[in-house]
């Protein structure tokens, strides 16, 4: 096998780890460009501070784990939540989606 499939097989592998359902665990660690990217819901949030969640989704996962590391205080602003968790989100699926970078 080249160097050349052996790197598309790698990379096919890494993607199916967020289209198919298996067992994963995410870790994110609170930074401050995690915090300007979820904006003022993670007012509360504390910089090193990291959270692993495990699940069958690894999407699921990151974005658990973002939620309890960066959304700590619940606000009883309407739509508040929903709008950090959404965040969390976009974040993990944007970070994954970039070859080389590491998760949040």
């Amino acid at each position: 096998m080249s160097n050349q499939v052996a790197k598309q097989n790698v990379g096919s592998q890494l993607d199916d780890d967020w289209a198919t359902p298996r067992f994963v665990c995410e870790r994110v660690c609170v930074s401050e460009k995690l915090v300007q990217t979820v904006g003022p819901a993670a007012k509360d949030a504390i910089p090193g501070n990291c959270v692993t969640v495990c699940g069958i989704s690894a999407v699921d996962a990151c974005t658990e784990a973002c939620q309890r590391a960066v959304c700590v205080t619940p606000s009883t602003v309407p739509a508040w939540n929903e709008a950090c968790t959404k965040r969390c989100t976009a974040e993990c699926i944007r970070t994954k989606q970039r070859p080389g970078v590491p998760t949040l």
